[in-house]
């Protein structure tokens, strides 16, 4: 595996935009980050940023991006049914964490319902 390549400094990032309406997802704490290091453990204000990679199958595998996508955003994808809501990493299986699934479950399945009607 290569090793990982990044041309860009969190300075330069600050802020990112989200992906879906380009709302301005800033650092959280810019004074405490190592601005020359983007991490796992980067902290933003206001949504979700994330490096994600194409894998087999994509026009482009291989591809690594850091992408973005603001709090309000990813609550309408997940009540849209396009966002798929898997677990809580700091709660483990709590009441939220099955009340969201059932909640997701419950689109989910009336979205695939609708599919195969339209089929």
């Amino acid at each position: 595996m290569k090793k990982r390549n990044h041309t860009y400094k969190l300075e330069d990032l600050n802020p990112l935009s989200c992906v879906c309406c380009g709302k301005a997802i800033p650092l959280l704490h810019p004074e405490n980050e190592d601005l020359g290091h983007i991490s796992s453990q980067t902290m933003w204000d206001g949504g979700i940023v994330q490096e994600i990679s194409a894998g087999y199958g994509s026009v482009l595998d291989c591809d690594v991006y850091l992408i973005g996508i603001c709090d309000d955003c990813i609550k309408i994808k997940r009540a849209e049914g396009s966002a798929i809501y898997l677990y809580d990493y700091m709660s483990g299986e709590g009441k939220r964490v099955k009340e969201n699934r059932k909640e997701y479950n419950k689109k989910l399945h009336r979205k695939m319902k609708l599919e195969r009607i339209v089929k």
